[in-house]
């Protein structure tokens, strides 16, 4: 037998599994990551579209982005308690 009786699975597309890594690294890491699992994961979105069925992958691009979004979101809420605290921190010097 030459041929496979089973239909082979679709690959995985390569940005897909970089978002994934981007948004895990964003989130432990460093925020700005995230940025990066955002732009792979729409790039994969749009090359698996366009893969008419041969590339897989969807789920890993889609949670790759939503932990993007999160990285970047956690990222700015740090920026703004740290301008918070800076600026709660200059009121109390006044010369004391």
């Amino acid at each position: 037998m030459t041929g496979s009786a089973y239909p082979s699975a679709p690959q995985t597309a390569g940005k897909a599994t970089a978002a994934l890594v981007c948004g895990i690294i964003g989130l432990v890491i460093c925020g700005p990551v995230g940025i990066a699992a955002i732009v792979l994961a729409r790039q994969a979105e749009n090359e698996i579209a366009a893969s008419g069925g041969s590339l897989g992958g969807d789920g890993l691009a889609k949670a790759g982005r939503i932990m993007g979004w999160i990285a970047v979101a956690l990222m700015i809420l740090g920026v703004i308690i740290v301008v918070i605290a800076l600026a709660a921190g200059s009121d109390n010097n006044n010369g004391y």
